[in-house]
């Protein structure tokens, strides 16, 4: 499913990531470990296509990431970072409804979403705004969302969920 050829990534002289190579299968879960500093949040970076490597490639089902169309990739593949901030005064179920961009339905996914956030257990922030949620309240909210963005109650095409530490700020 993905594939790291060669990836290195520098900023100046400094490299953040050197020659990594990793294959992850459909149905596999991998998890990276490491010391502060030790380029994980980088390397996840690069494996999502927010970052492009300084050296090698990322394959995502065998084709470059470079080649994929951002909202046939979005639609496979979702992000959780460490942490969101939404500047702006939406619902907790308006943020869930935002990972349903990509398939342009989400006027007709509240169901989903909403069952989304039932499974992350922040059901009861539906109308809340999210400049008022804790910091593990947001993430619970945007684990909920990525969920969505990959049709996590649909069997079918694979697809990648990347996390980047899901569980800081957690209460």
């Amino acid at each position: 499913m993905i594939r790291a050829e060669g990836l290195s990534f520098r900023v100046g002289e400094k490299s953040l990531v050197a020659s990594a190579h990793m294959e992850v299968t459909e149905g596999e879960m991998v998890a990276l470990l490491g010391p502060n500093g030790a380029g994980k949040s980088t390397l996840l970076k690069l494996l999502c296509g927010q970052y492009s490597p300084s050296e090698g490639r990322v394959l995502f089902e065998n084709k470059p990431l470079a080649e994929w169309e951002p909202r046939e990739l979005a639609r496979r593949r979702a992000v959780l970072p460490q942490s969101s901030t939404v500047p702006f005064d939406f619902t907790a179920l308006e943020i869930v409804l935002l990972g349903r961009s990509p398939h342009g339905d989400a006027s007709r996914c509240e169901d989903m979403a909403r069952e989304a956030m039932a499974q992350t257990e922040c059901a009861h922030l539906g109308e809340r705004i999210v400049t008022t949620l804790s910091g593990g309240e947001m993430q619970r909210v945007q684990l909920a969302r990525v969920l969505v963005q990959i049709d996590f109650a649909v069997q079918g095409s694979p697809r990648c969920l990347m996390l980047d530490e899901p569980i800081s700020n957690l209460d």
